[in-house]
C-alpha cells in the first residue's frame, strides 16, 4: 500500500468501472490493495456540470418547497440530456457501451437520484439508496432507437458494418419510495 507521511496519494477512477460489476469489483479491490480505500476515488464528470451540482443545495434552501416535493404535487420528472456531439473517435467503446451505459447508466440515473433522494443526504450515499428503489415501467413505455448520424459516423470512421447500436433511449422508471408513487420519471 502506498503510505507516506511526506506525500499525499490519490487514484481517481471516472465512470465506466469496466465493463461488468464484476470488472468494477476487481479494480476496486486491486486499488485498495495499492492504495488506502480512503484515498479512492470513484467519480462522474457529468455529476460536476454546473446544473446538477445545483440540484441539492437548490433542495436544502428550500424548505418550503420541499413540501410539495412529491406526489401529487409532481405529476412527473422529466431528465434530459441533449447533446449535440457525436460518437467521434469513441466508436469501439461506444459499440460496446451504447446509450444505455454511457449516459444513462452511468449520469441520467445518478442525476434522478439527487432528485428524488430523502433530505438530509450524504452525497457518498444518495445514488445507491435512491436507485435501489427504481423499477422500470411497462416494457411498452422504454424506447431504443439509433440516429442515422451514427452511421454516417461509423462510415467516415472507416467502419462499414457498424452494429444496431442504441444511440436514443427513453426509458420510464417509477420508485417504491411513498413520496413518488405513481410519479413516472423520464429520462432521455
Amino acid at each position: 500500500m502506498i503510505s507516506n507521511e511526506k506525500h499525499w496519494s490519490r487514484i481517481i477512477f471516472e465512470k465506466p468501472f469496466g465493463k461488468s460489476e464484476e470488472d468494477a469489483k476487481k479494480i476496486y479491490t486491486d486499488a485498495k490493495n495499492i492504495f488506502s480505500p480512503d484515498s479512492i476515488f470513484l467519480i462522474d464528470h457529468y455529476l460536476t456540470k454546473a446544473g446538477v451540482q445545483a440540484i441539492i443545495p437548490f433542495r436544502h434552501s428550500n424548505a418550503l418547497f420541499e413540501q410539495y416535493w412529491r406526489a401529487p404535487y409532481v405529476e412527473r420528472i422529466e431528465i434530459v440530456s441533449d447533446e449535440t456531439l457525436g460518437v467521434e473517435e469513441r466508436f469501439e467503446y461506444y459499440e460496446t457501451a451504447s446509450v444505455l451505459k454511457d449516459v444513462l447508466q452511468n449520469h441520467l440515473v445518478n442525476v434522478l437520484a439527487q432528485v428524488i433522494s430523502e433530505l438530509p443526504f450524504k452525497r457518498a450515499n444518495v445514488s445507491s439508496a435512491a436507485i435501489h428503489t427504481l423499477y422500470p415501467t411497462s416494457p411498452r413505455e422504454q424506447l431504443l432507437g439509433q440516429y442515422s448520424s451514427y452511421i454516417i459516423e461509423a462510415k467516415k470512421a472507416g467502419i462499414t458494418n457498424p452494429k444496431k447500436t442504441p444511440t436514443f433511449a427513453r426509458i420510464v422508471l417509477g420508485s417504491n419510495m411513498p413520496r413518488w408513487r405513481n410519479v413516472p420519471f423520464i429520462l432521455r
